[in-house]
């Protein structure tokens, strides 16, 4: 029945196989596509010396740069003047600098484009052993404006031929690409990024998305050749999570956020989307989240309201979430983007947009996906300038400092286009209300305090009705249960959209209790390191803050399931604890489950699934099986899950 749906599975390790959201990159409006022959000469018509020592000039040598509108609009082609984000007057200031890092998690990118390939990410710790490389620019890192310095000429073969040093020829040398995880990170030389498509070191763009994207943010700028980014120097990492068709997994997409994190890279690229909402990936996102991570996300190409019909990432209620729609030449909203007076955060130009295309050509695309590298370039040439900033601060800048448009009014929250002159001098930053500023409301707490006995592989299941109607900033969980076995005991939490958090998964040991244990993102011990009776305060086994943002009036529902036979045990009583948070929530879930499929970004959400409660139900008991069954467990544990999904729960 799934197959039917365009499902992708993937082997388990479990009894039955996950189902994995299908995520596709933002649906264009142009494909033309200019030949790289109209480029101008290639970059061995210049000295390396003569790029590396250019003089700043608010008006790059790039010969393409003149139809630029998105990045200088003099009114070209019959756009309106200034209809832009003063990319111009924001070079006067700052160019950029490679150490600041971006995640590009598209279809990858083409590292061996002559306009890209300086400005990709190099993993610091898979630098090859024994090679005394040059830091030519005193940065304190290895990066290929160094490698591809005279004083390091050796340090890598050019395996292509090509007269650069590039993404290939690292992959490709035997010295760099040795077959060991020098970075012990779990991925073995990871040299410029990850192929989370096919689980390998080579993230080879074989659509083309990921490389236009990129060159929005980071393509070379003054070397006389092609296009300008917004950043004349950056590190862009490969992360490659959609196929060459364009689809993907969150699975995939959520792994590569948190490599992202693991590798200390503050800021993602994600032009992509799927109106299904999924807990895996909004966990990943709070884990970027408490590591300080921006995540700029595409607000979709359906021309709808996503504060109604969410589009995902860009609806997660998460603080470091910057939802981005796209504007045209005249500073009008594009007819295709989805917008959301609540949900998206401001816009961007996205239609026919000039950048980088694989295969070293140049070409035109127009979507949101070509609107949110915008807003990624100019958090990146912030950051680079003032690198101590946070990640609220950051973004504040970027918000506050928006040229406003009378066709945004209504739209989008803060009315207007990226300025990223303004957001870098910071003239507007200061007065900025921050984007999510850490809330001083009282905390509110609700209690169920009816006993319920735990029953033997079966889901009991106790409710806790919130009346108040403030948005989550803060949730914590408090259990008493007693019983003679915790460790036979899976714990979770479902919010009133629907929402799971786990909380704890066979913990303990015999006759432990959890004896008022609270479960808090903010506690120094995890849960699965912590020590019987569990008193305190734990880490849960996923974070809570996967609930911000999100309307706390309705039913809470803790489910505690029993795995054992002969044990008994018995939950006392339990408590929510919310924080109230600052910035509203949009509309209601796709649906309730945590994984669905998606389809087409172009179809309406509420034409996408005839067979919808059906579907559910399939999903959800693959996911229950896999995720808590043992080995020894029959079908009967699943049947309260069902039920649950039937009636509501």
């Amino acid at each position: 029945m799934l197959a039917r749906f365009g499902a992708r599975w993937k082997k388990g390790r479990g009894r039955t196989a996950m189902p994995r959201v299908v995520l596709r990159y933002e649906q264009l409006e142009d494909r033309v596509m200019l030949d790289a022959a109209v480029a101008a000469a290639p970059p061995t018509a210049l000295s390396l010396a003569e790029v590396e020592r250019v003089s700043i000039d608010a008006v790059p040598n790039d010969p393409q740069f003149g139809s630029m509108w998105n990045l200088r609009n003099t009114g070209i082609s019959g756009g309106l003047a200034d209809a832009d984000i003063d990319a111009d007057l924001a070079w006067n200031r700052f160019t950029g600098s490679l150490g600041t890092a971006v995640a590009i998690i598209d279809t990858g990118i083409d590292y061996t484009h002559p306009d890209l390939y300086k400005n990709l990410w190099l993993n610091q710790g898979e630098l090859p052993p024994g090679l005394r490389l040059a830091d030519t620019d005193a940065d304190r890192l290895i990066t290929f404006w160094d490698l591809n310095a005279p004083s390091n000429a050796g340090g890598v073969i050019d395996v292509n031929a090509n007269g650069r040093i590039d993404g290939y020829d690292v992959l490709h040398d035997p010295r760099w690409s040795d077959g060991q995880d020098n970075d012990h990170n779990g991925k073995i030389d990871d040299l410029i990024g990850w192929d989370f498509v096919h689980n390998d070191n080579d993230p080879y763009d074989d659509n083309g998305h990921g490389t236009h994207v990129a060159g929005t943010i980071g393509a070379l700028a003054n070397n006389g050749l092609g296009v300008a980014g917004i950043n004349w120097k950056i590190q862009m990492a490969a992360l490659k999570t959609l196929d060459a068709s364009g689809g993907g997994s969150t699975s995939d997409a959520a792994g590569a956020l948190d490599y992202a994190v693991r590798q200390g890279i503050r800021l993602s690229n994600n032009s992509w989307g799927s109106g299904a909402y999924s807990s895996v990936l909004a966990s990943a996102i709070a884990n970027a989240r408490a590591a300080g991570h921006v995540l700029v996300a595409a607000a979709g190409n359906d021309g709808r309201n996503i504060d109604t019909s969410p589009y995902y990432p860009a609806a997660y209620r998460f603080d470091n979430v910057v939802a981005v729609a796209s504007t045209d030449r005249y500073d009008g909203l594009s007819g295709f983007s989805n917008y959301g007076p609540t949900s998206v955060d401001l816009a961007a130009p996205g239609s026919g947009i000039l950048s980088t295309l694989r295969g070293g050509g140049y070409g035109l695309k127009s979507g949101t996906s070509m609107a949110a590298p915008h807003v990624t370039g100019a958090i990146a040439l912030v950051w680079s300038a003032y690198p101590t900033l946070d990640y609220r601060a950051v973004i504040s800048r970027i918000l506050g400092s928006v040229d406003r448009a009378a066709a945004l009014s209504g739209k989008i929250a803060t009315g207007g286009r990226l300025n990223v002159d303004r957001a870098l001098s910071g003239a507007a930053a200061d007065t900025a209300a921050s984007h999510a500023a850490t809330t001083t409301a009282a905390a509110l707490a609700f209690a169920n305090t009816t006993p319920v006995a735990l029953r033997h592989r079966v889901t009991v299941v106790s409710s806790i009705t919130v009346p108040e109607d403030v948005v989550v900033g803060d949730v914590n969980v408090t259990l008493r249960i007693a019983h003679t076995n915790d460790a036979n005991l899976n714990i979770y939490l479902r919010a009133p959209d629907g929402t799971r958090v786990d909380l704890i998964a066979y913990r303990g040991g015999n006759g432990d209790d959890f004896r008022g244990t609270t479960l808090d993102d903010q506690a120094a011990v995890p849960i699965a390191s912590g020590v019987a009776p569990f008193a305190g305060v734990y880490r849960p086994e996923k974070p809570l803050s996967a609930l911000q943002g999100k309307l706390a009036a309705g039913t809470w529902k803790l489910y505690v399931y029993d795995r054992g036979s002969s044990d008994a045990g018995r939950l006392e009583s339990w408590r929510l604890t919310i924080v109230p948070g600052q910035k509203p929530t949009g509309g209601a879930v796709a649906l309730a489950t945590d994984r669905v499929l998606s389809c087409d970004p172009d179809v309406a959400s509420g034409t996408r699934w005839p067979d919808r409660a059906l579907w559910e139900l399939a999903a959800a008991l693959a996911e229950r099986r896999a995720a808590e069954w043992a080995p020894s467990e029959t079908p009967r544990a699943i049947e309260a899950h069902l039920l649950d999904l039937i009636y509501g729960a």
